[in-house]
């Protein structure tokens, strides 16, 4: 707050889906009892979309970008274990709620733009959402 300005000022964003954008995610299966279950995570993770993610981030600096999964937390986690290990600039990587996520989205005026890969879940961000080819640049 400076000479009287109350504006509020929030920082513009763009969000960019994990799975499908910049790596390809997979279970690992387990045998149970009655049933397969999954005991972990693959990740393949593509060389172009992170590469555009950096540049983007260095040449528009101004811009926040998080990166989002709706796989769960453990895949949250494991991804920001390997970004955070390559020195990937991003701003949060978090786990959401797919139905939650997109319920809250008309209300976050700070994302202009959502990056993803799966037409079914970009049918669900309106104009916000970007279609991305797998593991292509963008």
């Amino acid at each position: 707050m400076e000479q009287g300005d109350l504006a509020v000022s929030t920082r513009q964003r763009a969000v960019v889906v994990l799975e499908g954008v910049l790596a390809s995610v997979t279970p690992v299966l387990g045998r149970g009892l009655i049933r397969q279950k999954i005991t972990g995570w693959d990740f393949h993770w593509y060389d172009v979309p992170l590469k555009r993610c950096v540049t983007n981030k260095y040449r528009y600096p101004q811009y926040g970008m998080d990166v989002v999964t709706f796989l769960g937390p453990d895949v949250a986690d494991r991804a920001a274990e390997f970004l955070n290990s390559i020195r990937f600039p991003h701003d949060t990587i978090e786990y959401h709620n797919f139905r939650q996520f997109t319920s809250m989205l008309p209300y976050q005026d700070d994302i202009i733009v959502v990056y993803d890969s799966d037409p079914e879940r970009l049918d669900r961000y309106g104009q916000l959402g970007r279609a991305v080819m797998s593991g292509e640049d963008f």
